[in-house]
């Protein structure tokens, strides 16, 4: 019980530091390094609508970051071991694993290889954080990754919100 209360407290750190320097990157360059694929997100299957997109953003910040994290971080370093060169294949391996939904955006070539090698990085931070305070730390420090992503589709669509209706 400690240790649970240990990493949801580092694990809150993470995931305040994590959302705020993720949400500071996209106010500051967002817009300009990325661009608005809200057509391509529909089209995957992710409405417009506000309800719709609050339930897809509560699964995509609570139950997301705990299932890869047990699963890339928890049992695969456990089963494959947990030397450097194997943690940074499956830290590879999980940045790939998100390669085809970057590719469903219909995003430039070049962006899609920038976002696999900035997942391939964090996806070694998650490891670190997980060797050193904890899976459920790291699954935190993943839902402040994930909160951004969700508050990047609602800027999308607030954005085509404001278009349709001026």
């Amino acid at each position: 019980c400690t240790q649970l209360r240990l990493q949801c407290g580092v694990g809150a750190a993470y995931f305040a530091v994590v959302a705020g320097v993720g949400f500071l990157a996209y106010w500051a360059f967002g817009r300009l390094l990325i661009p608005n694929k809200q057509d391509e997100v529909m089209e995957l299957g992710i409405s417009g609508e506000a309800a719709e997109l609050a339930v897809f953003g509560a699964y995509f910040v609570i139950v997301n970051p705990i299932v890869e994290e047990f699963f890339w971080r928890a049992f695969l370093i456990e089963a494959l071991g947990a030397s450097e060169t194997r943690i940074w294949i499956i830290s590879c391996c999980y940045a790939l694993y998100h390669g085809p939904v970057l590719a469903a955006l219909d995003l430039e070539w070049i962006l899609i290889g920038l976002c696999v090698m900035f997942l391939c990085l964090t996806g070694r931070v998650f490891a670190f954080a997980t060797s050193k305070t904890g899976v459920f730390s790291a699954a935190l420090a993943h839902s402040g990754g994930d909160l951004v992503i969700i508050g990047i589709l609602w800027d999308w669509f607030l954005d085509w919100l404001n278009q349709e209706g001026g």
